[in-house]
């Protein structure tokens, strides 16, 4: 089972950058990092998008939105003003189905990010089930990126102790 460490904050208390310096780190001692990160896109100020990054390819799609692209594959859910991306989430689950193949073969990485979780994962859905996939099929570093105000409810619904569970909060 891996080791877990989560990165919790409110909103735009810079989770994402914490995780991002994290995965520089891992880098430079010379360890592989993979998994995915959520980057908001802005306009006037707002956040308008966000769009998850593979970390090994780069590779990005679209996953949020916050009108309406007006084409079929997008949700809008009643805890949110975004649409989501079924298609953002398949890619996602496709990245942890690689990381987890890549363990059984000997080539996984040393540490793994998931940024983010929040209410769609609290209700079962979004990257709930490939990371519940993952939490039981990796045994290094899993660094999960979660909502503080959900946290709790999300080690609870995924089966992780959270007295084994380093927190890491984002620094000012």
């Amino acid at each position: 089972m891996a080791l877990v460490k989560i990165i919790t904050g409110e909103n735009d208390s810079g989770k994402t950058t914490t995780a991002e310096k994290i995965i520089a780190e891992c880098r430079a001692s010379g360890q592989r990092a993979a998994g995915f990160i959520s980057e908001a896109e802005y306009i006037e100020g707002k956040k308008d998008a966000y769009f998850i990054r593979d970390i090994t390819t780069g590779r990005r799609v679209a996953a949020v939105s916050a009108v309406n692209p007006g084409n079929s594959g997008w949700r809008k859910y009643d805890f949110s003003r975004f649409w989501f991306s079924d298609q953002a989430f398949a890619f996602s689950a496709e990245i942890i189905k690689g990381i987890i193949s890549d363990c059984k073969s000997g080539a996984g990485p040393d540490l793994v990010i998931v940024d983010e979780l929040g209410p769609l994962e609290l209700a079962g859905q979004g990257h709930f089930y490939p990371v519940y996939g993952l939490l039981r099929n990796f045994d290094n570093t899993v660094c999960l990126v979660i909502r503080e105000t959900v946290v709790e409810e999300i080690l609870d619904k995924l089966f992780v102790d959270i007295k084994k569970t380093e927190f890491i909060r984002p620094s000012s």
